[in-house]
């Protein structure tokens, strides 16, 4: 199955070359985040709305942050590919996982 969730969130990168220094601010990004999970039988083996409320759980739990009435996910120097390997990490069945920003450009992690 493949998991798709928007996850509005901030980061930078903090050694960012001089072209795009701006980068090494932080800067906001709707992140798009895909997974593909293994299954065994095609009678939903895994729930995607489940699958899809776990990882969002576990990265609000870790990355949440609050601006007086204002939350989003925190990634501090994070960058797409380190997001896509904390995901993959989580569960075994997990084959790929991709972090896109603003679903332009990102990352593809696979097994």
């Amino acid at each position: 199955i493949i998991l798709s969730i928007d996850v509005e969130g901030h980061h930078y990168w903090k050694d960012a070359p001089e072209e795009v220094k701006f980068l090494s601010n932080d800067h906001r990004h709707m992140f798009r985040i895909k997974i593909g999970v293994s299954v065994t039988h095609n009678d939903r083996d895994k729930e995607i709305f489940i699958e899809q409320n776990r990882i969002q759980k576990h990265l609000k739990g870790v990355y949440e942050t609050t601006n007086g009435s204002y939350k989003y996910l925190n990634f501090g120097g994070m960058s797409c590919e380190a997001i896509a390997e904390e995901i993959i990490l989580l569960n075994n069945d997990y084959l790929w996982v991709e972090v896109l920003e603003d679903n332009l450009g990102g990352a593809r992690l696979e097994r």
